[in-house]
């Protein structure tokens, strides 16, 4: 299995394996990270994944952090990563969810 420890860690081969790991189909997998299956079978065939993809799917994944933009406090959530995720070159996942709460 492929160690991902930041972002930058999560390339198109790490990320089908940490969904084969979940056990999750592409569009299951995919659809959490706002992409079509057809999209994330891409990514997973060798395209280059885009950082805020790649930020997404480790939100998601792998510091397991549910943030919903669909509402406005999960809005005011994300807007909270992203001011963390500028004040800090690489916030770890444990400073990341102890912001958010």
């Amino acid at each position: 299995m492929h160690q991902i420890r930041t972002e930058q860690d999560v390339t198109g081969e790490a990320a089908k394996a940490l969904r084969e790991s979940c056990g999750l189909s592409q569009k299951a997998f995919w659809s959490a990270v706002g992409l079509t299956q057809s999209g994330g079978c891409r990514y997973e065939r060798g395209n280059r994944l885009p950082k805020p993809i790649r930020i997404l799917l480790f939100i998601t994944y792998v510091a397991e952090l549910k943030i919903d933009a669909s509402t406005p406090t999960g809005a005011a959530d994300i807007r909270r990563l992203a001011q963390l995720q500028a004040s800090e070159s690489a916030p770890s996942a444990e400073t990341i969810g102890a912001a958010l709460i």
